[in-house]
């Protein structure tokens, strides 16, 4: 209800040794609606363009079986943002995911927080790793170490860090579960 756009896939169905459904998925000229990680960027980020963005294209390997739901390979092209990884569920809903992001230097500039940032750095685009993880309801977030977010964080005022780590952790304990709305 969230991904909006043109879908065409492959599908695979095995029932030996066990139940597996499998594929492929592309979605092309699509919309992404208030998709509760990127919502949680634009608001922690003020990034508002997040929270309403067109893509080219997303492409995606899926597999369900009785161990896990989970997208593999997740790549998403748009002119601003690049968006990789992976997200599994567990039957317990435990939650393994890591997810790539690659912004431009235009998207970045539109945020208060990295607009005075960006004048130190002449990059043309800033990539930052992400990991969810723990119960679905509850999850663990974490923005994980690179040696770019290093060198932002040496230009942030702590008292700003804090407020970023507090606005995280209060948008995870917030976000709806993914699967809430499922048949």
């Amino acid at each position: 209800s969230k991904v909006h756009g043109r879908l065409s896939g492959q599908i695979n169905f095995h029932n030996n040794p066990e139940t597996k459904l499998s594929g492929d998925l592309t979605i092309k000229d699509g919309n992404l609606k208030n998709f509760d990680f990127l919502k949680w960027l634009a608001d922690s980020f003020l990034l508002s363009s997040l929270t309403d963005m067109n893509f080219h294209q997303a492409f995606a390997s899926f597999s369900i079986d009785s161990q896990t739901i989970g997208l593999d390979n997740i790549y998403l092209i748009e002119k601003n943002l690049k968006l990789s990884g992976y997200f599994k569920i567990t039957p317990q809903e435990l939650v393994s995911s890591k997810l790539s992001l690659t912004f431009s230097r235009d998207l970045l500039g539109q945020s208060p927080t990295f607009e005075p940032i960006l004048k130190r750095f002449d990059d043309p685009s800033f990539g930052f790793d992400f990991q969810l993880s723990g119960d679905l309801d509850a999850m663990n977030f974490q923005w994980l170490p690179s040696a770019l977010k290093e060198r932002i964080r040496g230009l942030i005022p702590d008292f700003m860090e804090r407020r970023i780590e507090r606005d995280i952790n209060r948008s995870v304990e917030a976000a709806p579960s993914p699967l809430e709305n499922r048949p």
